[in-house]
């Protein structure tokens, strides 16, 4: 008897163990995302800053996102978001030719073409100023109705104005029809 239970139990643990893991136990593979720490592309020893700013108020667009694409391969490299103050900087950036995608909502996409970095470079774009995208919405008139019979917490309305039968009529054909 002790053996059954033994065994049930370790029957049991495999078919736990094994639904942890789709296929079979054996863990997928995934890709890592650019810039993370599962990411194990070489990267180069320069770093790249910058301000993010709007082009009106000249103020900082908060944490607006920063990415850097391969003007070869036209395919993302890294990222990074901009701070409280719209600072931005990517590190360990390789050589290369890069052009930098800044976006944020309500703001046009920036487009910053002709990044060049050398090794060793520490390469400052200065201010970068984003358009806002406003969109100018047509006037709405919103038009609403009485119900002919209203429920308040402590009574019944009913608004006799609403209702057709009693057009013509007086208050008593109204109350004979409802409860006053």
């Amino acid at each position: 008897m002790k053996k059954l239970l033994l065994l049930l139990t370790c029957l049991l643990g495999l078919q736990t163990a094994w639904a942890q893991f789709p296929m079979g136990g054996v863990t997928p593979q995934r890709k890592a995302i650019p810039g993370t720490a599962d990411d194990n592309t070489p990267k180069g020893n320069s770093k790249i800053t910058g301000f993010v700013v709007d082009s009106t108020l000249t103020k900082a667009v908060e944490f607006a996102s920063v990415a850097l694409v391969n003007k070869a391969t036209n395919k993302p490299v890294d990222g990074t978001v901009a701070d409280d103050k719209g600072k931005f900087t990517l590190n360990r950036v390789a050589a290369g030719d890069y052009k930098l995608l800044i976006t944020f909502i309500g703001y046009e996409t920036k487009t910053v073409d002709g990044v060049t970095v050398t090794k060793g470079q520490d390469l400052d774009l200065g201010v970068i100023k984003l358009s806002s995208k406003t969109k100018t919405l047509e006037e709405v008139t919103v038009t609403g109705q009485k119900e002919l019979i209203e429920e308040k917490v402590d009574r019944l309305v009913y608004n006799a104005e609403k209702d057709i039968m009693a057009k013509g009529g007086d208050a008593a054909d109204a109350c004979g029809k409802y409860p006053c």
